[in-house]
């Protein structure tokens, strides 16, 4: 139960899987630095947000990152590949995921999303990214972005009601095909 908060270090070639009833790390110094080959972070209160948020060193696979409550998840990595193999659920909360290379092979949903690569970003074919709508951002920004194909309602990258969608080429090229971004009502930045 309480709060999982360090300004250590967990360093590990293995499995890391972390729980906690209120928060995993805090913003800030209280972070998690967290080197391991794969991780799963949860919390559990609903009552209130409960947050989670690592710094990830050397880059991971993510097997499963939810934050119950509506709590924001921060996942950062400055070298490596950040590897996200399974969904990343806040709820309402924010998610943030930036890093060097960023893999996303599946589903990423929050209140406003932030997505930035550094050197690369990938998106695979079953990958979504899903904001919360109405008052919310979804933005993404890397060297290139080339989105794989949707339908007309469930595109790759979609926000709901009027929340707005942002998407920012560094220096490349920016790669769409049919229904790969959509707003309900919200603006479509490129």
């Amino acid at each position: 139960s309480g709060n999982l908060n360090t300004n250590r270090s967990i360093n590990t070639s293995g499995n890391v899987s972390l729980q906690a009833t209120n928060s995993i790390g805090d913003d800030g110094d209280a972070a998690i630095d967290l080197s391991a080959g794969v991780i799963t972070a949860s919390t559990t209160r609903t009552t209130s947000p409960s947050d989670v948020h690592l710094n990830v060193i050397g880059g991971a696979l993510i097997q499963s990152v939810s934050a119950a409550g509506n709590g924001d998840i921060r996942l950062l990595n400055d070298t490596g590949t950040l590897d996200v193999d399974s969904a990343v659920n806040a709820g309402t909360g924010d998610v943030s995921i930036i890093g060097d290379t960023v893999d996303i092979d599946n589903s990423i949903s929050g209140g406003n999303v932030t997505i930035e690569a550094s050197s690369d970003l990938n998106l695979g074919g079953s990958a979504t990214v899903q904001a919360g709508g109405d008052g919310t951002t979804l933005s993404i920004s890397a060297p290139t972005i080339d989105l794989s194909a949707g339908t007309l309602g469930s595109e790759t990258i979609r926000n709901e009601g009027s929340g707005n969608v942002v998407l920012e080429i560094t220096t490349g090229n920016l790669v769409l095909f049919d229904h790969s971004v959509g707003s309900a009502t919200g603006n479509i930045s490129l």
